[in-house]
């Protein structure tokens, strides 16, 4: 949580970065994290991803530092390459992981609703 924070005033402080347009895709993407930490934390769902399973596992606590880290992981490098002028790069990093994110919510959600 802390290196979201850090990282998130770092950002301010390079407010070229943080158009509309990206500020509204880093929202979904947290927000697709969002749903997908929920998801996994619900009775008798079992957690396939094994990268994401120890933070599951883990709890609460574990699953809010294994979502930081996945946060992180996607708005981090994005924010860095724009920094270092690599533009159409970080903007393809942030799609890249946003989409991914958003599609595997939307199947854990399918999976969650439907399940018998």
């Amino acid at each position: 949580m802390r290196i979201t924070i850090i990282l998130f005033l770092i950002g301010v402080a390079h407010a070229q970065y943080w158009t509309a347009s990206r500020a509204a895709e880093v929202a979904v993407y947290g927000g697709a994290i969002s749903l997908d930490s929920w998801i996994s934390q619900q009775p008798n769902f079992v957690e396939q991803d094994p990268v994401a399973k120890p933070f599951v596992r883990a709890g609460m606590k574990g699953q809010i530092l294994g979502s930081s880290l996945g946060f992180v992981a996607g708005v981090g490098p994005s924010y860095l390459l724009y920094r270092f002028g690599h533009k159409r790069l970080a903007s393809g990093w942030l799609h890249l992981f946003t989409a991914a994110e958003t599609v595997n919510a939307a199947d854990m959600l399918y999976k969650y609703e439907t399940r018998p």
